[in-house]
């Protein structure tokens, strides 16, 4: 019959018929066994789903108090995705429940008391969560709840301290015992804590200072104490790990509710087993039927589809194996179904191909052709980019140099293209030195070449023409840039921020500085050791201005500085640096870092420096600007 039925989909679709009517009959003779498997099934997958939802929970609430309770935003919102999935979890194993007992075939299984006795523990871990969450949510992180609190009353401490003259690294030591017990939950730190306090206690009271004024440090380092005693009881109330507190009374009641799920699940496992072997004589007979037909069927496809797609496929390989070079007659299958005419087709696209292969080569030919020469081209373009960044460095003031004048001398110097828009600059002798840092306008090329004429400038107003006042410098290096790019004629608005500094040793243990600044700031060290910001104008040199900005003159800043200070310039590059938030890591960043630091060597500073900036943006974020840096010690 199937020979005078020439297509091959019509010869497929009468044998799927045979077969599936046959398997419809063996069907039926085991439906009644599968119906009652099925619902036996049901009642395994409701526990299945229990087991998989109480192992969620547990997941849920380790990754809530190991991720959750560290992010300020949880304390912000008191919002989880894990404490919503846990939540959902538990609503999920509550409508199992009830589904289970609503089953009237469950009524007959040892499983029913199991099912009693995983809600009486639900509801028991329930209650010892919400115990935990509230401590949670009392202790806090960072600047909420206790911790908070406790932050707050240190940083009071701190500025206390620090009007005070009261012992800072008493205080630096307390912070660092508080972070050491957070980190490594060990009482050995609340020990070492007290006796800072204690110590404190009595240095304060025995120092000749107002009662008012002891009364009021004193408030503070037992407000500091109690929050700091407070934290320690809720974090002992809540448990460090699954070993003690009320952390370990929840692993405890996990784990019979894991139990029970399990031995309740396993119970019914147990009868589906048996309905299984009650139908296994029926299912050996469906199986042997099943395999003789399969057999039967994979022989007449072989002869009807796979001899002759095993032809074309052969065909193929000898084509791909000769890489197209050479045509060759194919042994293909001449049949008269579907298969004869993909046979057909197939050769039809050989010819196709070998047509066209001449004409693709000669265009290869031409693309490789040009690939290499804009290679080339690129290739000089950046060898050039990379001499331009060697006469760059040129320019910059050797170290040894510097450090003729000054106690220590360190920078930070990082181009975003090669070469860079920013530069810093020196000169001096034994009675005037001056520093100067530039950030040009563009970065690249474009702001090395603007960086070349400012140094050019630089040299010829103080080196060649002796001028020593930083704000008259500054306009005459305004004027020579706009005369330099002709911007009266052309527009042309590139410029540059400055900040400019004169040092003149006064005394053996006094400096004096001027400082004349265009839209930059630089920072130095008092004698009490804090950082402080002058601020230059918000006008930059060259380019065009409005006319108010114009009519705004350079201003000096005079100050004194002592031996050993440290002066600090950068251009903004580094204040932009963005983090993965895309949130700059800031002048009041920067600061802080500084003041950290200030009682290591320069070179240490600077690295300390990058350090933090690496640290701030995780390395994956790109620069913004060229950054640069540089501190002097005097």
């Amino acid at each position: 019959m199937f020979h005078k039925i020439r297509t091959l989909q019509s010869k497929i679709t009468i044998s799927f018929i045979i077969f599936f009517s046959i398997m419809i009959i063996i069907v039926g003779i085991v439906f009644w066994f599968e119906g009652q498997k099925n619902e036996y099934n049901k009642i395994s997958s409701h526990f299945d789903i229990i087991c998989e939802q109480v192992q969620s929970i547990d997941r849920f609430e380790s990754h809530f108090l190991k991720d959750e309770i560290v992010r300020e935003a949880f304390y912000e919102t008191k919002q989880s995705d894990y404490l919503s999935a846990r939540t959902s979890s538990v609503e999920n194993i509550y409508e199992q429940i009830k589904i289970l007992n609503q089953n009237k075939k469950i009524k007959s299984f040892q499983s029913k008391k199991e099912l009693k006795a995983l809600d009486e523990n639900l509801k028991n871990h329930e209650k010892q969560f919400i115990k935990i969450y509230d401590l949670i949510i009392h202790r806090g992180f960072k600047n909420f709840g206790v911790e908070g609190e406790m932050r707050k009353n240190i940083r009071q401490l701190e500025t206390i301290a620090a009007k005070n003259n009261i012992n800072l690294i008493k205080i630096l030591m307390m912070r660092r015992y508080e972070k050491d017990f957070i980190i490594r939950k060990e009482q050995e730190y609340v020990e070492k804590n007290q006796q800072l306090w204690n110590t404190l206690y009595k240095e304060i009271e025995t120092q000749p200072r107002p009662e008012d004024q002891k009364k009021e440090i004193l408030k503070v380092i037992k407000n500091y104490k109690n929050t700091f005693l407070e934290l320690v009881k809720t974090e002992i109330r809540i448990g460090f790990d699954n070993k003690n507190g009320l952390r370990k009374e929840l692993s405890l009641t996990y784990s019979k509710i894991i139990e029970l799920a399990q031995k309740a699940r396993k119970e019914t496992r147990e009868e589906i087993i048996l309905l299984e072997n009650k139908s296994k004589t029926t299912l050996f007979i469906v199986l042997l039927t099943s395999i003789i037909l399969m057999i039967s069927f994979i022989i007449y496809i072989s002869r009807s589809l796979t001899k002759p797609l095993k032809q074309i496929s052969e065909a193929i390989q000898e084509v791909v194996s000769n890489d197209f070079t050479k045509q060759k007659k194919l042994s293909l299958p001449n049949t008269k179904d579907e298969i004869g005419r993909l046979s057909n087709n197939f050769a039809f696209m050989i010819d196709k191909v070998y047509q066209s292969i001449d004409k693709i080569s000669a265009q290869n030919e031409e693309i490789r052709s040009q690939a290499q020469i804009v290679e080339n081209k690129q290739r000089s373009l950046t060898d050039s980019i990379r001499y331009a960044y060697q006469i760059q460095q040129a320019i910059l003031p050797e170290r040894e140099n510097v450090k003729k004048y000054f106690s220590d001398f360190g920078t930070i110097f990082e181009p975003l293209h090669i070469v860079s828009g920013d530069f810093y600059w020196f000169s001096g002798n034994e009675e005037i030195s001056f520093v100067a840092l530039v950030d040009c306008t563009g970065h690249g090329v474009p702001g090395a070449f603007m960086s070349m004429i400012a140094n050019v400038l630089l040299n010829e107003l103080i080196d060649e023409k002796k001028l020593d006042d930083p704000a008259e410098i500054l306009e005459l290096l305004h004027e020579e840039i706009i005369y330099a790019l002709s911007q009266t004629e052309d527009k042309n608005n590139d410029g540059l921020d400055i900040a400019l500094c004169k040092i003149t040793q006064m005394t053996d243990e006094n400096f004096e500085i001027i400082f004349s600044g265009a839209k930059m700031s630089i920072y130095y060290s008092d004698i009490f050791n804090n950082i402080v910001e002058l601020r230059g104008i918000r006008r930059s040199v060259g380019g065009t201005q409005n006319n108010r900005e114009l009519n705004k003159p350079f201003e000096n800043h005079t100050f004194i500085i002592k031996k050993n200070a440290f002066l600090y310039l950068h251009s903004d590059g580094l204040t932009d640096i963005p983090n993965q938030e895309r949130k700059k890591f800031g002048k009041k960043r920067l600061v802080e870092c500084l003041a950290h630091h200030l009682d290591l060597s320069l070179s240490v500073q600077v690295q300390k420096l990058k350090d933090e900036l690496e640290v701030f943006s995780d390395k994956n974020i790109l620069k913004r600007d060229d950054i640069t840096f540089v501190g002097l010690q005097i």
